[in-house]
């Protein structure tokens, strides 16, 4: 069908006015939503995904919105500067066809007469507030769109999110309209009936554009300096360089500034600096004629940065999603992605070469999806605050049906006692549980509606200026120097919980607090053993040096499992481990004998997968099954009973050596940074000392 000014009589010029004819995604996803329906669009990054749900929108409501009036339609976007991005792409058409929208976030909240706007765009943790808090506002809402779904799915706040909306559910009414958006997912009937109940699946592939990648040799600051002479040589005056730590745009962004053409125009940007230096970066990149930006995950996302000539992978991304969301990020008005890969060795290449051919096939080698239990402690906090004491009934009510059948009414009481025991809700009084004291605090505060990791450190302030430059690790006590934002900073003065600083040429170095690892799923890790000459099922051991290397594939986290059982473990990555001595057997641990390593293991699994700020609240044993249901131990424990060892003659091939080092700088890092806080804890806290014989 062909959409045009019949379907959409009283929008369409607003929405489709400046292009020549609505995309293939528009012209399929339009009907469906305006006969009611709920509808899941799923198309490539640039395909007008926006337009599909938006205009449709506003020509079934526009003329019963008044613009003054309870919440009628609400736009969900998984971070603060998404939802600017989204606010700053619909304020035009909505203004035009005099439809008020506004944000309600930690940063904006516009008002109409006083109120919310009818269009209302919100974080996860916005909408939780406004349910939580301002449940009349919402008894009105017709519509809801969750934008972006694929970056939620998966993730503490995807799961909060399920919950809040069918908290919403109970206000409203469940006849609302549900919509999503998201780019090319594995399973999307799956997501969507997490999400949107019943919905029809409008799915669109042909808008994908082509892929030219080229690859460079070295991935040193140096070599990163002379890849971007040859780029600008070739006419490439934005680009934008993706690397996978913090620490690594720090020393890049200051190598670049003062050993490329660029100097001045490079611009670091990560979640450690402050929003006000990161947007300030966004717009000094998005009005430079010339310019590099070099990023972490932040700049993965939609946010407006204008048009990118080249994009640049400065570290092989952990995941086929990841990659895509980068490389999206080029020629976004053009049919081709340009990108380059710099690598340091080969193992590097063909990791590089398999994500994109994965990506290029809409493989994303995902695993699987499962519930995150940690999610329910924040949901009864808020239940608590809001409606004064929380109770097993009033928990699971909060539950859609498939939940509710997973967790019992003893499941969810041992849950709220063990809250107790950490001191976040008073001991029950006839069945009824009430904050405490600190978690009022919590709640007045609005910290009780966030399943976002906060990381540790202390705040960096410029010393003559007052503004915050971010965020940064504890400085050691003999530092002098730092370096944040790309620019080196003198400490002048240490206090509780933030550090004064002056900016100087020096020479600063980068630490910021540790909140995840890169992690590689099992699904990616055998494409990559397998393209090494593993036949499915079979793990290959080969001499390397005085010990020997293993290719088993199984991922960051299965192999931590699986290592456990190991003897002589020298080392490991998600694709290989070296051994001080050749293997006679594969070990094959049941799910038991797995769910003990769990056990041993279950701190550095719970940040690998990402459980979230809420976790260590929850019993030890609902803890340890949370972490194996999303590990899925028992297809572990499959492939470990059938596996099969095959030796393979000679020396360890150079690939099979680089793997050993893959993602190997973040894994460093943060293992540096966590033993070094650690060693801080130790020597302040004398019962730490005194244990360890220390007087």
């Amino acid at each position: 069908m062909t959409i045009g000014r019949p379907e959409l009589p009283r929008v369409y010029g607003a929405f489709f006015g400046r292009f020549l004819r609505p995309t293939p995604i528009q012209e399929r996803a339009v009907p469906p939503i305006l006969e009611g329906k709920n509808v899941f669009v799923v198309a490539p990054t640039a395909t007008g995904k926006t337009e599909a749900y938006a205009a449709p929108l506003a020509e079934r409501f526009l003329g019963t919105v008044v613009r003054k009036g309870p919440v009628h339609t609400i736009f969900v976007a998984p971070t603060r500067a998404l939802t600017n991005d989204l606010y700053r792409r619909l304020a035009p058409p909505f203004e035009q066809l005099g439809i008020p929208l506004g944000r309600y976030t930690g940063e904006h909240r516009e008002r109409v007469a006083g109120s919310l706007p009818p269009s209302v765009i919100v974080t996860p943790e916005a909408l939780d507030s406004l349910v939580t808090r301002r449940p009349e506002t919402m008894k009105g809402v017709r519509a809801i769109v969750l934008d972006e779904l694929h970056i939620l799915d998966g993730t503490p706040r995807g799961d909060q999110l399920r919950l809040v909306l069918h908290r919403l559910d109970r206000l409203a009414g469940p006849t609302q309209q549900r919509l999503a958006a998201s780019a090319t997912v594995p399973r999307p009937a799956e997501m969507a009936s997490r999400y949107l109940g019943e919905a029809e699946i409008v799915e669109e592939r042909t808008g994908e554009r082509s892929v030219a990648a080229r690859r460079f040799f070295g991935r040193s600051p140096r070599a990163l300096a002379g890849h971007l002479e040859t780029l600008a040589e070739h006419g490439f005056r934005k680009i934008l360089v993706f690397v996978n730590s913090r620490r690594a745009v720090e020393h890049i962004a200051t190598f670049l500034s003062r050993h490329s053409r660029f100097r001045d125009a490079v611009f670091p940007h990560h979640g450690s600096l402050s929003r006000t230096l990161r947007e300030r970066t966004e717009r000094r990149f998005l009005e430079a004629p010339a310019a590099v930006a070099v990023a972490t995950l932040t700049l993965e996302l939609g946010i407006d940065i204008g048009s990118v000539d080249y994009v640049l992978l400065a570290g092989v991304p952990p995941s086929v999603s990841s990659l895509l969301q980068r490389i999206g990020r080029g020629n976004r008005r053009t049919g081709k992605i340009r990108v380059g890969y710099a690598c340091a060795d080969a193992a590097e290449e063909l990791l590089y070469r398999i994500l994109l051919e994965r990506g290029v096939a809409g493989d994303l080698c995902a695993g699987p999806y499962s519930f995150r239990s940690s999610v329910l402690v924040q949901q009864a906090l808020a239940i608590a605050g809001a409606e004064h004491f929380v109770t097993v009934g009033r928990l699971a009510g909060i539950l859609p049906p498939d939940l509710k059948r997973c967790y019992p009414p003893d499941r969810l009481l041992q849950i709220l006692d063990e809250m107790v025991r950490y001191g976040l809700l008073e001991p029950p009084q006839g069945g009824r549980y009430v904050l405490t004291d600190k978690t009022e605090r919590w709640y007045a505060y609005g910290r009780v509606h966030s399943n976002i990791d906060d990381p540790a450190g202390v705040i960096v302030e410029d010393r003559l200026t007052g503004e915050v430059v971010g965020r940064m690790d504890d400085p050691e006590p003999a530092a002098l120097d730092i370096r944040l934002g790309g620019q080196d900073r003198r400490i002048r003065a240490v206090l509780p919980g933030r550090v004064l600083t002056d900016g100087v040429k020096g020479v600063g170095e980068s630490r910021f607090p540790v909140v995840s690892i890169p992690t590689v799923s099992s699904e990616l890790a055998r494409t990559v053993v397998e393209r090494l000459g593993a036949e499915p099922g079979e793990m290959l051991v080969c001499r390397a040096g005085d010990g020997w290397l293993l290719l088993h594939g199984l991922g960051t986290c299965w192999v931590r499992l699986f290592a456990d059982y190991l003897q002589a473990v020298v080392a490991w990555s998600p694709y290989v481990i070296l051994l001080e001595k050749l293997p006679e057997t594969l070990p094959l641990p049941d799910t038991t004998n797995l769910e003990n390593s769990v056990s041993r293991n279950l701190r550095s699994l719970e940040r690998a997968v990402g459980m979230g700020p809420y976790q260590k609240y929850l019993p030890r044993e609902e803890r340890i099954q949370s972490v194996v249901r999303l590990l899925n131990l028992e297809g572990l424990s499959r492939f470990l009973q059938s596996a099969t060892l095959r030796r393979v003659h000679g020396e360890a091939p150079t690939e099979w050596r680089g793997l050993l080092g893959a993602h190997r700088d973040d894994l460093e890092s943060a293992a540096r940074i966590q033993r070094q806080r650690n060693t801080r804890q130790e020597r302040g806290n004398p019962s730490i000392r005194e244990a360890k014989g220390e007087r």
